[in-house]
Order: structure tokens, then C-alpha cells, then sequence
């Protein structure tokens, strides 16, 4: 049977979906992450957990934490322009995971989760002080760069000895994507 981007759903993760995702990321990241983590981004309202299915299987998942931009480690500070007046309330999106299951992949899942995302940061009332989407990414994961450039996220910087995987430090970059009149600080 021919899958058509139709055919997906979109819903928000819950906690009976723990253990299918913890399968998930175990399968397609070198990252281990505490059962805390999984607990809290299902109950937890600053993160936005997003299932794609497809015949009642999770296919994809997108976890974004929204977090206050002044609350960023100090190793992604900068990348926004903030202004006295809405510093303290300026938001970012965090993207945490985004992961597609292999035989779904290059069907568009990833794509749709990242519009959503991005719709949902634009239309919400509660999120219009978001101003800025970003994420880390191993800088040898060439085809996830290609994918986020593609979407127009921009490289911010690289970050030397970022990830610690298999005992083994690791580069990363931190890519940015401007939404709701964020911009760079260096943008005139």
C-alpha cells in the first residue's frame, strides 16, 4: 500500500506512549536519556511532544521545550536580538528530538512535524513571544543539516566538544530559525 502525506495524523504525546518513544529515541540517537525526561515531557506544559501515526504506530516524534530565551545555556546565548522591553518575556523553542522510523523517512513526516511546530508558535496566543526556533546537531550528521537548511534554519555556531557519545567529545552546531519578528542580534 502507497502511503500519501494524507495518510499521517498528527497528536500530542502521553504517557502511555513512554515506552514506544523511549524505544524510538534508544533506536536513532547515541543519547541516553533519564525516565524523568520521558515522564516530564508528557505531563509537563512547557514542552510541546508531537506523534505523527500512521496506522495506529507512532512514525515520527518532535519534542520541543518552549523556555523563557534569557533560561538558554550560556553556549547557545546570542543568537537573539531582544530589546529591554520584551526581554523578559522573549520565548524560544528548543527542538530536544525530532526522529522519523526508518521506512517513513523521506515521506515529508519531519517536515509536517517542524510546520506544525512553527504554525502552532505563530498562532497561539500564549506563544507569541516566541521569537526563535533552534536546536544542536552533530556536525557530522550532514543530512540533518541539509534537512534544516532546507527549511531555512541558519547556522549560529559551532559548538567544539558539544556531545559526549561513547565516551567519545563530539562538535556540534547550534542552527536558529527566526519566527514572530525575531531576528539575529547582528540584523539591522
Amino acid at each position: 500500500m502507497r502511503e500519501s502525506r494524507f495518510d499521517f495524523r498528527m497528536r500530542f504525546l502521553t504517557r502511555n506512549d513512554i515506552d514506544v518513544v523511549k524505544r524510538l529515541c534508544q533506536e536513532w540517537f547515541p543519547i541516553r536519556y533519564p525516565d524523568s525526561w520521558y515522564d516530564s515531557i508528557v505531563s509537563n506544559n512547557r514542552f510541546f511532544s508531537l506523534a505523527t501515526i500512521w496506522d495506529n504506530q507512532i512514525v515520527g516524534i518532535l519534542i520541543t521545550e518552549i523556555k523563557p530565551y534569557l533560561e538558554c545555556n550560556q553556549e547557545d546565548s546570542g543568537f537573539l536580538l531582544v530589546t529591554s522591553n520584551d526581554g523578559n518575556k522573549t520565548l524560544v523553542a528548543y527542538i530536544l528530538t525530532l526522529g522519523v522510523v526508518k521506512s517513513f523517512r523521506r515521506k515529508g513526516i519531519a517536515t509536517l512535524m517542524i510546520h506544525n511546530l512553527e504554525e502552532n508558535l505563530k498562532n497561539l496566543i500564549s506563544l507569541q513571544y516566541c521569537k526563535a526556533i533552534y536546536l544542536h546537531v552533530l556536525t557530522t550528521n550532514t543530512l540533518a543539516i541539509r534537512f534544516y537548511e532546507k527549511l531555512h534554519f541558519k547556522r549560529f555556531k559551532l559548538l567544539p566538544f558539544y556531545y559526549s557519545i561513547n565516551e567519545s567529545s563530539c562538535d556540534g552546531f547550534c542552527y536558529v530559525y527566526y519566527i514572530n519578528g525575531g531576528r539575529p542580534p547582528f540584523c539591522t
